[in-house]
């Protein structure tokens, strides 16, 4: 499948969101949120799948205006949470830096495994 293929196909399952960031007709950010549902977090809640910013604009509160909108977008969804991936802390510092600064706390490392 072609990335507009999978994109569209994503985004009209209607348990996935995304918000752009764009100054002067550009994008520069982005944010996807999905649906999850588990019994520890007591029913559904949103996974941000991803939250990047060009270099170029990073520390110019475009991260922090595309959480917001998340976070506005989950409480209209009625989600109690979000929950998010980030890399190890000696790899990115600034990615786990900003989101305590958020209000996330971080409740410990995250595992996968591929299917074949």
């Amino acid at each position: 499948m072609q990335l507009g293929q999978v994109t569209q196909t994503l985004l009209s399952s209607s348990k996935i969101w995304a918000f752009l960031a764009r100054h002067d007709e550009q994008t520069v950010g982005g944010i996807t949120l999905h649906e999850c549902a588990a019994i520890y977090a007591g029913g559904v809640f949103g996974e941000i799948s991803e939250l990047y910013v060009k270099p170029q604009y990073r520390s110019s509160e475009i991260g922090s205006l595309l959480l917001k909108a998340a976070i506005a977008k989950g409480r209209q969804l009625g989600w109690k949470r979000f929950e998010v991936g980030s890399p190890p802390s000696a790899e990115s510092p600034g990615t786990i830096k900003f989101y305590e600064e958020k209000g996330f706390v971080c409740t410990g490392s995250r595992l996968r495994r591929l299917i074949d």
